[in-house]
């Protein structure tokens, strides 16, 4: 039996969809701290959270976003506004 999603965003129930719940998964991000802990163990499937900006309130200053969101994606759309967060912009790691 699987659980009912936590949330209704079509984004998010299509990831944890694709995740599933069996075998070995890591998140495949900017791989800042990838090699903290070893490497992923041979088999482990690489999932990529979603990205973007689900909800945003300017006159609430509240923001919804997905675990890919950069932080240069959060900037881009809060300075289009006036604002801004205190999150450091990180520099592209080459590949």
């Amino acid at each position: 039996m699987t659980a009912p999603p936590l949330t209704d965003d079509p984004v998010l129930v299509a990831f944890a969809a694709e995740v599933g719940n069996e075998g070995a998964v890591a998140v495949d991000g900017a791989r800042t701290r990838w090699g903290v802990g070893g490497e992923p163990a041979p088999g482990t499937r690489l999932a990529r959270a979603p990205s973007g900006i689900v909800a945003y309130q300017p006159e609430e200053m509240t923001v919804c976003v997905r675990a890919g969101t950069s932080v240069a994606e959060l900037s881009a759309a809060l300075a289009a506004r006036g604002q801004r967060c205190a999150l450091p912009e990180r520099c592209p790691l080459s590949t």
